[in-house]
């Protein structure tokens, strides 16, 4: 008797850490912090992906504190380079294949967030992009016009106070299914020397229970049930 109500408690304990587990948020960004891309400049042949997790398109470089701008996180951040017409356009490639599940069934949201700064008084903006074929890389680059332009976000206009950093986002976002890749893009229309730095892509989601999981459930249930029916006997 004690050794079966032993193994009911097991199952029930195991359910409930199922239950408690539904909720998921994480942060998918790789690179924002600016600490894992090299010092130095990058740009790439056009709009063009050929990895994940580092900046590139338009020219960019990665730099130590400058011009009276300290990286807002760690020892490097972000300074946007000359774009076309003065607008200079970077993303980051970030592989969300992981939380396909979520992302298929509808459940999955993201926010997107990003600090800038700048010598002068600047326009910046922030965008996401989907995408659901292969994994970018060297030997298989995807033409970022393959990616889908998802949302869009006009940002007011930072202030020309180095010392300070704004925070601007694109919140609550659903991703559409199928989506295997999401690029984050920072927008600068320069006027002036301007950075951004601290970039994180949060997805959050009701997670689904596995076909394991609801076993386990079934079986906590089930093991409730027993020891209420041997308490009435």
């Amino acid at each position: 008797m004690f050794e079966t109500r032993s193994i009911a408690k097991t199952l029930i304990a195991g359910c409930t850490v199922v239950c408690l587990s539904f909720g998921v948020q994480a942060n998918v960004m790789v690179g924002g912090s600016m600490e894992s891309q090299a010092l130095g400049s990058y740009a790439s042949a056009g709009f063009t992906f050929t990895s994940t997790g580092n900046w590139s398109v338009d020219p960019l470089s990665i730099v130590n504190a400058e011009n009276g701008a300290t990286p807002l996180d760690g020892t490097q951040m972000l300074r946007f380079g000359a774009g076309g017409g003065g607008q200079s356009d970077v993303y980051n490639v970030v592989d969300v294949s992981a939380l396909a599940v979520a992302i298929d069934t509808g459940t999955a949201t993201a926010d997107l967030s990003a600090f800038f700064n700048g010598l002068g008084v600047e326009n910046t903006s922030l965008s996401l992009r989907s995408y659901s074929g292969a994994e970018p890389t060297g030997a298989n680059p995807v033409s970022g016009g393959l990616f889908t332009n998802v949302d869009f976000q006009a940002n007011p206009l930072t202030d020309s106070n180095t010392s300070t950093w704004e925070e601007f986002s694109i919140n609550n976002y659903v991703i559409a299914a199928g989506t295997r890749y999401i690029a984050v893009g920072l927008h600068s229309a320069r006027a002036s020397a301007s950075y951004a730095d601290q970039v994180t892509l949060t997805i959050s989601s009701d997670a689904i229970p596995e076909p394991g999981s609801l076993a386990v459930f079934g079986l906590g249930l089930a093991g409730l049930g027993y020891i209420r029916r041997h308490k009435l006997h």
